[in-house]
């Protein structure tokens, strides 16, 4: 996070008093980090005679991985503009601990998301700012497709077995601000928070172990959500 913001301060003076694009399309691309929350896995089906956890729960956290998106959008007015991207996060660990006992599960997920996104830019309300900066705010509803891999239980470190994983699509949604620095009449450079809401992940239903014929049980699911810091560059066309 510091080593991002010291690009965009030194960005921010190399930018001088440029001004961003005045209107019309755009196209962008952002790279940054992704950082996990609090992910409790639940049964979908707690009652049922083949249930995986019943009313145990599995309590952990998604860490921390790499993120980036592209897209397009376009300036409606000097503080309104649209945007469609594609984003990609390729891989982010899972680690929680059963509820009722001290066997622990592991998993990596992925996502992709496609998201439609509004933007005011307080410059364009305001006029121009100190620095030139162009802080804004953001929202925007889309999809994620999200991967979670197979799922494997530990005892005490020992290996005991692995629940397959599954692919989920959902409504996602994302909220968040940032501040923009232009570097010249087309280009500028954005520093981005995003809080994103991908919706379920699943796990299941397939549970295989080194003994014993695989059995079918009912699949597990978690919320699944992001914090996300990105650094991104907007080109007008």
């Amino acid at each position: 996070m510091k080593s991002l913001i010291a690009i965009a301060g030194t960005l921010a003076v190399l930018a001088g008093p440029a001004a961003a694009e005045s209107s019309g399309i755009y196209l962008r691309a952002n790279v940054g980090a992704a950082f996990g929350t609090w992910s409790t896995e639940t049964d979908l089906n707690p009652g049922a005679v083949n249930a995986s956890l019943g009313p145990d729960r599995v309590y952990g956290s998604t860490g921390t991985g790499f993120i980036f998106d592209v897209g397009a959008g376009y300036r409606f007015a000097p503080f309104l503009r649209f945007e469609a991207t594609i984003g990609y996060l390729p891989s982010i660990g899972f680690t929680g601990t059963f509820s009722n006992s001290s066997v622990t599960a592991r998993s990596t997920v992925s996502a992709l998301t496609g998201l439609a996104t509004a933007y005011i830019d307080f410059a364009g309300l305001f006029g121009p700012l100190p620095g030139n900066i162009q802080p804004f705010v953001l929202g925007g509803m889309g999809f994620s497709t999200i991967n979670n891999g197979p799922e494997d239980d530990f005892a005490n470190g020992a290996y005991l077995n692995t629940f397959s994983g599954a692919t989920t699509t959902n409504v996602a949604w994302t909220a968040g601000a940032g501040i923009g620095i232009p570097l010249s009449s087309s280009i500028t450079v954005d520093l981005t928070y995003r809080f994103l809401d991908l919706g379920e992940r699943r796990v299941g239903p397939m549970l295989t172990a080194p003994v014993g014929p695989p059995a079918v049980l009912s699949q597990d699911r978690a919320d699944m959500q992001v914090h996300t810091v990105m650094i991104g560059l907007r080109f007008a066309m």
